[in-house]
């Protein structure tokens, strides 16, 4: 599939953060169950959340494919 420069965009973001900022310490989370709150915090901060929720009701205004793109950035 070919993405737009917009789609691109998002993915490459969240791919960026999720390596910086989730994977490094995914696996020490999971033995200990934290929940990665301030993380979280910082996936929102990128749009991540409400992402196909239109600007007027304060989403992201993005499109579904964002959306698949974003979930599978996070769940790599």
């Amino acid at each position: 599939m070919i993405l737009s420069e917009d789609h691109r965009a998002v993915q490459d973001a969240v791919r960026a953060y999720v390596q910086d900022q989730i994977a490094p310490k995914a696996a020490e989370w999971d033995k200990s169950h934290h929940f990665p709150a301030a993380e979280l915090k910082g996936l929102a901060e990128l749009g991540c959340y409400g992402v196909a929720v239109p600007h007027e009701y304060d989403g992201a205004g993005l499109d579904y494919l964002a959306l698949a793109l974003i979930l599978e950035e996070i769940g790599a």
